[in-house]
């Protein structure tokens, strides 16, 4: 996106409060012969409204888990950032890392990454990561400023008020556990009255005790750079856009007319 361009939209604070991403829930298991990460694929477009967000629509398939180097990663709460997507910022943060590092090395670059291309910004996401190393699995998450490191019989959420734990899952193989996981995902959804904001196809993604990565989810993300144009031109991307209600639709298609306009001039 050009410079002038991205000026021009920061003097529309009605736009820039529009551009998150909200929603998702996700679920981590150490079990016996692995790790296991689910996480949905559902991205909840959302207004501030009187310092709140407002749920408009939602689509699915928006990538919030990646393999990046030795490591495995989930992002949570806002997912968008300067009309770029999480996944621009993974991509170039995969670049400017070393090939191995242990799981507080991992942070550490994503802070420093985070912190002079998010600014402010990077205090608004919570990150997940896991890996193994030498046959133990190692889990750590930044939440904000805040970091945490879990024991060998991991099993982390990112709702505490909802916990599947089923019985002594890390004697549980990693197909059980993964099956679990995404039908507590589902269930989490309904139970939390958040089917607006959580759901679509389950990422999952599977670490074995010798730290091979590998995707055990089958579909395919969709491929966003730009959330700005993906806001604008959704049928390029074969984004599908549900509307939580006729009025929501209505606003909806008037706030990406303004885009439009502004982005002609």
């Amino acid at each position: 996106m050009k410079k002038f361009t991205l000026s021009l939209l920061l003097a529309f604070p009605f736009l820039v409060n529009a551009q998150y991403l909200r929603g998702t829930f996700f679920i981590v298991a150490s079990c016996k012969n692995g790790i296991v990460l689910g996480v949905d694929s559902r991205a909840s477009i959302a207004y501030d409204k009187n310092g709140k967000p407002h749920d408009v629509a939602y689509y699915d398939r928006f990538q919030k888990a990646f393999i990046i180097k030795d490591f495995a990663a989930i992002f949570s709460n806002q997912t968008s950032f300067n009309w770029l997507t999480i996944s621009h910022y993974v991509q170039q943060f995969q670049k400017s890392i070393p090939e191995k590092g242990n799981i507080p090395e991992r942070i550490k670059q994503w802070e420093d990454y985070a912190r002079k291309n998010l600014g402010g910004g990077a205090l608004k996401i919570s990150v997940l990561f896991a890996k193994y190393e030498q046959g133990q699995p190692q889990i750590g998450i930044l939440d904000g400023p805040n970091r945490g490191f879990t024991g060998p019989q991991a099993f982390v959420t990112n709702d505490r008020t909802y916990d599947f734990r089923p019985t002594r899952y890390w004697e549980r193989n990693t197909k059980e556990v993964a099956q679990m996981i995404e039908q507590s995902i589902y269930s989490y959804a309904k139970q939390k009255n958040k089917t607006k904001t959580v759901g679509g196809p389950i990422a999952v993604i599977n670490i074995t005790p010798l730290n091979s990565i590998t995707w055990l989810s089958t579909f395919k993300f969709l491929k966003i750079d730009s959330s700005l144009d993906a806001m604008v031109n959704p049928n390029k991307y074969g984004i599908e856009v549900h509307y939580n209600s006729e009025a929501d639709k209505k606003e909806h298609f008037e706030y990406v007319k303004k885009l439009k306009e502004i982005l002609k001039g």
